[in-house]
């Protein structure tokens, strides 16, 4: 006996209810393949898979090429300015404040008033004249080196009310002085010189080595 004919319809010729049977049937097998997806792939919003490699960087690869006007790497360096010149440019005016200075040591240390008078004027005088030695350059040294300038010009301030009759102290006044000239010489320390040994790869000074200028001279007080 043959079997009974399978029969076929259209979307159009089923019932009201047999259409949203049908919708409800395709809407949950929908649910079930994403979620299968989900489970097998893991979700796929913006990050890796779990477990898959991280993409790398080509900026963060040693050698990769960067494009015209990017901001250089992290970790990398620019090279040292040449200050040789501005060096070259301040060490006349340099010893002649630095000469200047220990004089007016000497004199403080010796309680000569005779000597000290002239040799505080000459110091401010030095001081003044280095101020224009050369472009003074951006950065730490350029600002220790207008620091020690300024503190030159103040122990010359000091030094000069011992002769203008101001109600201090002589004490109080030399005492004074000198702190200024130690606060300058500690500014010019980390200025260079034409003459210092260059920095090794280490980033240190060799032994023996280091900024040229400062007097000598121990403070007086």
């Amino acid at each position: 006996m043959a079997g009974r004919r399978k029969e076929y319809r259209t979307w159009e010729e089923l019932s009201g209810s047999e259409r949203r049977r049908g919708l409800v049937i395709l809407g949950g097998a929908g649910v079930v393949v994403v979620g299968a997806v989900v489970w097998v792939f893991g979700p796929t919003g913006g990050g890796s898979p779990a477990g898959a490699p991280r993409p790398v960087l080509a900026a963060g690869v040693a050698g990769a090429p960067q494009a015209a006007g990017s901001p250089p790497a992290v970790g990398a360096t620019s090279p040292a300015p040449d200050l040789s010149g501005w060096y070259a440019a301040i060490a006349g005016p340099r010893g002649d404040v630095t000469s200047a200075e220990a004089a007016v040591r000497k004199a403080i240390a010796d309680l000569d008033g005779m000597a000290l008078q002239p040799a505080c004027v000459l110091l401010d005088s030095k001081a003044v004249d280095a101020q224009h030695a050369g472009d003074v350059p951006d950065g730490d040294e350029g600002q220790a080196w207008t620091t020690g300038l300024t503190d030159y010009q103040q122990a010359a301030r000091w030094c000069a009310q011992l002769f203008d009759g101001t109600q201090l102290p002589p004490e109080t006044l030399r005492t004074n002085t000198s702190a200024a000239l130690d606060s300058a010489d500690t500014a010019w320390a980390s200025v260079g010189s034409a003459s210092a040994t260059p920095v090794n790869a280490a980033g240190t000074v060799a032994a023996g080595s280091g900024p040229t200028g400062i007097a000598a001279a121990s403070p007086a007080g």
